[in-house]
């Protein structure tokens, strides 16, 4: 791993400060890392405040939030069960009990009539 700096007063490029071998000798498994993001999340800033694990354990609830500039509505959907959340400005979130498959975030932006996906989980194995 390389670290680079600059001085706050500098206008300049970074410059190569530190070095790190990085050693692993054991990984975490595979239920590790973040949901996958689509295009309409990062296209319109999204922001992800919570949850942030790709993996949900099923039967437990969840809380979500989320920063989606542009959006009306976005509902998260899991098999044929839709929970929506709770917008304030630009923020949604909400209580959402988790099942087994495939999890999707769905927002509906101003001016569309169809949801577009946002993000995707997973629940279960």
């Amino acid at each position: 791993m390389r670290l680079f700096a600059k001085r706050l007063s500098s206008g300049g490029e970074y410059e190569q400060a530190l070095d790190y071998d990085v050693k692993v000798s054991q990984g975490m498994g595979s239920k590790i890392g973040f949901p996958s993001t689509y295009a309409p999340f990062k296209e319109n800033g999204g922001y992800l405040y919570a949850h942030k694990a790709r993996h949900l354990t099923p039967s437990t609830t969840q809380h979500f939030k989320l920063k989606v500039p542009n959006a009306k509505n976005l509902v998260v959907v899991i098999g044929d069960k839709k929970f929506p959340l709770k917008k304030q400005g630009d923020v949604f979130e909400g209580d959402v009990k988790i099942g087994q498959g495939q999890i999707t975030v769905y927002a509906q932006f101003v001016g569309e009539r169809r949801y577009s996906s946002l993000l995707q989980y997973v629940g279960g194995d």
